[in-house]
């Protein structure tokens, strides 16, 4: 028997190539997806734990408690806490938005404030931290930005409250006060920025003297003589001592919770723990489907293969061998490619996965990596590989081994009655299921809860997609002969009859890139309508693709004319105000008058303009209501030119609220505002971006125009969507992709096999006068059917499920949009169709070089 099997396996190595390819292919894709799993996990619990490094007590709001409190409060706590005895530090938080320029290069970078030791340090690849309040940490990306280095000195501009001040109160940044924005020296290099990081680091005197007004959600404390690991926090037993003295001095302050900070962390570490086996959950989604198509390959191979083999096997049992013998024979064949490919899939997925961890940022160096290989899941993933190929020749070994040696060597009829009654019967399974499916898609999409009809809608999606494949296995011979008919020629019919020669094997290879494709193509149309949903509700929402606004408040002429002429922009305007009265009732508020002109040239949506006999409120302003008469110039200027005889100028208007205005402001027709204020300056530009304009690329242009200018709006938060929905939708794909190549592995096997199986009758073609061209094109021809068949198939099932899909997201968004990238469906009939011919190539090469002699000597 272990000769035979050697034998066996050497003779019948290239029909097990297929095989084996897939497998391996499968091996590791399964293999890299469950090492970037866990290395992922791992990655989020071990930064999760050096966020406690040293700490031995977590202060940190209550639940319960829905605003933040000030920064001036936490650091009032904070002060108390570092008079316990016992506590060496005291740290916290602050975090910022700021602009950083060298020359007239800006950025916007988040800013965080450093611990003091022993609590936790970021990591520098060169340099040092600072040592004082005039130093900064960069991460490398922003340091090649601004193209400064350790030793560099950068300016600083605080965003969220316009200039800084520092504790005298004075004011920072503005050259409006006197005062040049303040100069920060570069003292250490950060790792480029990963999510969620921040990339600028300053020490908490830094931050203090700049006069940051930002809030604090959380204070660590560090203890004397407890034992500080390198990358853990110190045990709840360690402090609890410390905990409760901590817990004492603050029991007359409300709204804090005083934990041991390994209790802190085991909660932060469950909290994560949801995210975590989601996203684990997702990622293995799609080696699943990589192992459900190379399950389809490897199955209809073995049928095939063992078909081939028929009279090879009976005339083994013929020369006496049982039964028992022959499928236990077949058996080990599987099992040997199995094991083989299944090893050489765990290596490759291994490598290639621990190669690019590093690069990731997820690891190191290659040791950490490879550290955090799951070697117990990996060896398991061998071994199911292994496991599932024997399983998967099962069925045809019993098939063949149970046929009798007489019933074997005879001629085999590939459309033989059970076949026939096999497709009616996976025909109706497939009806049942994709009716019961599609209600509950209805129902889903019907349901009130959004949550919840995402769902069901989900389920019921899953249920319909599983029908589809028992109708698609049923149908595709049938459909593949119906596109078959529009091939002419005497080499076209053929290529057509081939395909519907084994129904069961067309079917088989036509439902794995079916798989493949539906998948592919309902996340581009997924992710294609989700994005014009998103962006469309941002439009909305918010019109108006940018703002600039200068810090010193007035936007000059001059730089009026910059921004219009900055490339990437199609249009501007500009909206003028200044500070004006609000008399009605006896009395006058005091606000910030805007003249808002036509907006629509700039918009995105429809935007109502404010009617010429109307002053808009914000909706808080309900004491105001009626007529009010809105004043401007001379003595209402607070700050202007009060006090020299000006005349205020007046206008009667009704009142109304709109949620488009702020607190403080009030906005009139810009023919009202001319009427009172004609010298008012320009405060905002609002600007419409070029269809292919880069958001970030205008807003760094913008900035770089002026040091007192800032820059936000929609446009930002537009291309923050669409870069998401890229990267995920590129990812996606990318995973997906391997289902296809395992499926066009499938389509290579396939002609290879028919190709066997049809020796003689090549050669009887070469005979007769077939050219080695006319049978590559016969065999080409056939692949391209195939394929197209089944991606068209494909395509329809996918936009299909893409659209009710996002039907079934639950978005909270007042319209949504349904897309289909036709472009990105084309493409893909284009790949799957030319990979398809390609895959053809080496089959056809085979056939076409037989000699006519021996295929017609062939058994």
């Amino acid at each position: 028997m272990k000769d035979l099997l050697a034998a066996n396996v050497r003779s019948h190595a290239r029909r097990y190539l297929a095989t084996g390819l897939a497998v391996t292919i499968s091996t590791a894709f399964v293999v890299a997806c469950l090492f970037f799993t866990s290395a992922l996990a791992e990655g989020l619990i071990a930064q999760t734990r050096s966020a406690y490094t040293g700490a031995a007590i977590a202060i940190s709001l209550d639940e319960d408690t829905d605003a933040d409190l000030p920064a001036s409060g936490l650091e009032g706590v904070a002060e108390k806490v570092a008079t316990v005895p016992g506590v060496s530090a005291v740290g916290y938080e602050r975090s910022a938005l700021v602009s950083l320029n060298v020359g007239s290069t800006r950025i916007k970078k988040g800013l965080t404030t450093l611990l003091p030791e022993p609590l936790a340090q970021p990591r520098l690849v060169r340099g040092a931290l600072p040592t004082d309040g005039h130093g900064i940490v960069l991460d490398e990306e922003s340091a090649r930005i601004l193209g400064v280095g350790v030793g560099g000195q950068v300016e600083f501009t605080d965003l969220a409250g316009g200039r800084g001040s520092d504790q005298s109160g004075r004011t920072l940044g503005g050259s409006a006060s006197g005062h040049s924005a303040p100069t920060l020296t570069v003292t250490g290099i950060s790792p480029a920025v990963r999510s969620g990081m921040a990339s600028v680091r300053m020490s908490a005197e830094g931050v203090r003297q700049l006069g940051l007004g930002t809030y604090i959600r959380s204070v660590l404390v560090a203890g004397d003589g407890l034992n500080f690991a390198e990358e853990s926090p110190v045990s709840a037993a360690d402090s609890a001592a410390l905990t409760a003295a901590v817990k004492k001095v603050l029991a007359d302050e409300p709204g804090y919770v005083v934990l041991p900070a390994q209790t802190a962390l085991e909660a932060q570490l469950d909290k994560g723990k949801v995210g975590v086996v989601s996203s684990a959950g997702v990622i293995l989604l799609f080696p699943g489907i990589a192992t459900l198509v190379s399950a389809i390959v490897v199955a209809t191979t073995f049928q095939v293969i063992l078909a081939q083999r028929r009279r090879e096997l009976a005339l083994l049992r013929a020369i006496g061998a049982r039964s028992r013998q022959v499928r236990s024979l077949v058996l080990l064949e599987a099992l040997v490619v199995g094991a083989v490919s299944s090893l050489v899939g765990t290596v490759l997925g291994t490598v290639i996965t621990a190669a690019s961890l590093v690069p990731l940022g997820v690891a190191r160096d290659a040791g950490e990596a490879l550290a955090l290989v799951p070697w117990f899941v990996v060896a398991g993933t061998g071994l199911g590989a292994t496991v599932l190929t024997a399983l998967l020749g099962l069925r045809p070994a019993l098939a063949v081994s149970g046929v009798a040696p007489m019933v074997a060597l005879s001629p085999v009829d590939e459309a033989a009655p059970s076949a026939r009654r096999s497709t009616i019967g996976r025909m109706v399974v497939g009806l049942v299921l994709a009716a019961g499916g599609g209600v509950a898609m209805w129902f889903g999409l019907a349901d009130t809860d959004p949550t919840r009809g995402f769902l069901i809608t989900f389920l019921g999606g899953l249920v319909t997609w599983i029908g589809t494949l028992f109708i698609c296995s049923a149908c595709l011979p049938a459909i593949t002969g119906a596109v078959g008919l529009a091939v002419r020629g005497p080499v076209g019919e053929m290529a057509r009859g081939n395909t519907l020669r084994n129904p069961s094997r067309t079917a088989a290879t036509g439902t794995a890139v079916v798989i493949g494709v539906t998948l592919i193509t309902m996340m581009a149309v997924g992710a294609t309508s989700v994005r014009a949903t998103l962006e469309g509700e941002v439009d909305a929402r918010r019109p108006f693709d940018l703002v600039v606004q200068s810090i010193e408040g007035d936007v000059r002429p001059g730089l009026l004319e910059r921004i219009a002429s900055t490339d990437g922009i199609e249009a501007v305007a500009p909206v003028r105000g200044v500070t004006a009265e609000l008399r009605t009732g006896g009395f006058s508020i005091p606000v910030s008058l805007m003249g808002v002109p036509d907006l629509q040239k700039v918009a995105h949506s429809e935007v109502s303009a404010v009617k010429e006999h109307l002053v808009q409120l914000p909706q808080d302003d309900h004491s105001i209501a009626g007529p009010v008469t809105v004043c401007a110039g001379g003595s209402t200027a607070a700050g202007g030119e009060a006090g020299h005889g000006a005349q205020a100028r007046c206008v009667d208007l009704e009142a109304e609220t709109s949620t488009e205005v702020t607190t403080g402001a009030a906005m009139v027709s810009e023919a009202v505002l001319a009427t009172i204020a004609p010298d008012a300056p320009v405060v905002r530009v609002i600007v419409k971006l070029a269809p292919a304009a880069d958001a970030e690329v205008v807003q760094s242009a913008l900035l770089s125009l002026d040091a007192q200018v800032d820059v936000n709006g929609a446009a930002l938060e537009r291309a923050m969507y669409g870069r998401m929905i890229d990267l995920v939708l590129a990812i996606v794909v990318g995973l997906l992709a391997v289902s296809v190549v395992v499926a066009l592995v499938g389509v290579t096997n396939t002609l290879s096999l028919s190709v066997h199986e049809r020796t003689r009758e090549n050669g009887l073609l070469r005979a007769l006068g077939m050219t080695r061209a006319s049978m590559r094109r016969m065999l080409a021809l056939e692949a391209v059917l195939v394929s197209l068949t089944a991606s068209l198939v494909g395509l329809a099932l996918g936009v299909f499920f893409g659209v009710v899909g996002t039907w079934a997201i639950p978005l909270d968004v007042i319209t949504t949009h349904i897309v289909i990238p036709w472009q990105v469906v084309a493409a893909t009939v284009v790949v799957a169709v030319l990979a398809a011919t390609t895959a053809s190539w080496l089959p056809g090469r085979r056939a076409s070089r037989t000699s006519p002699v021996e295929a017609l000597a062939a058994l």
